[in-house]
């Protein structure tokens, strides 16, 4: 998923006071429902471990992961109902989870979204970006799974801490303008692992995007030894440059 739209004030958010956070319930339950349609066979394998309660709903133990999360759901129970989905999928270890964060600086900067003074809040303040959090502090795991954010060069949204991390660069000083709460978040960005990304694919490498796009429909027309050597040495073995040559509609 991308950070951004959790972040960028494109849904309503309302206070729970119950919860001291302000919970987004329409994007709580649009997740709910890609989520429970993208993992249609496994949201049906998968039965609760255990009963919830959500206002007047009853859920029991043993029903299906796609029936927690897509029946019965109103923007009431949407963030409870969202949270109790992700608890679920950290639970279990029949089907291996990865949660995938594209624009993860969203996650780690001021949101867009206001507070009724006008000022504007933190992401871990939102309902359903503190969730992800957890999940990336180590405050919540996977049992069998694993957590990968990616920031976008192509947001125009920019975390301090974020880069501090990227960067490996010490912490700026104190009079630094990064926020106030650049600490929390450096914090949270703690316990995760760099992992390094060369700029040019390999050979075998760039025959797995070609797979990838060829499997997703994403290449027009066939392509041979020729056409993707042209392709692959003419991008510099630039991923980006690859996919986007491979989709022109030209035959190769």
């Amino acid at each position: 998923m991308a950070a951004t739209p959790l972040t960028d004030s494109s849904t309503p958010h309302v206070y729970s006071t119950d919860r001291a956070l302000f919970e987004q319930p329409v994007l709580a339950r649009s997740l709910l429902t890609t989520f429970a349609a993208a993992n249609k066979d496994h949201f049906k394998a998968l039965k609760t471990a255990q009963a919830y309660t959500f206002g007047d709903r009853e859920v029991k133990a043993g029903v299906s992961l796609e029936e927690l999360a897509t029946k019965n759901v109103d923007d009431k129970t949407a963030a409870a109902v969202l949270e109790a989905v992700f608890d679920e999928l950290a639970a279990q270890k029949a089907r291996p989870v990865l949660l995938a964060i594209d624009d993860a600086q969203s996650l780690f900067a001021t949101s867009d979204y206001l507070d009724p003074s006008y000022t504007a809040l933190e992401s871990f303040s939102l309902s359903v970006p503190r969730l992800l959090l957890a999940f990336v502090s180590g405050t919540k795991a996977f049992a069998q799974g694993a957590v990968v954010l990616a920031p976008s060069l192509l947001s125009k949204k920019t975390s301090p801490a974020m880069d501090v991390f990227l960067s490996g660069a010490a912490a700026p000083a104190a009079f630094d303008d990064v926020g106030s709460e650049f600490a929390t978040y450096q914090a949270t960005l703690a316990g995760a692992h760099k992992v390094e990304v060369p700029a040019r694919l390999e050979r075998r490498e760039a025959v797995g995007v070609i797979e990838m796009l060829q499997a997703l429909r994403g290449v027009r027309e066939p392509v041979s030894d020729r056409g993707f050597l042209e392709r692959y040495v003419a991008s510099d073995g630039n991923a980006r440059a690859l996919s986007r040559s491979l989709g022109a509609n030209v035959r190769l």
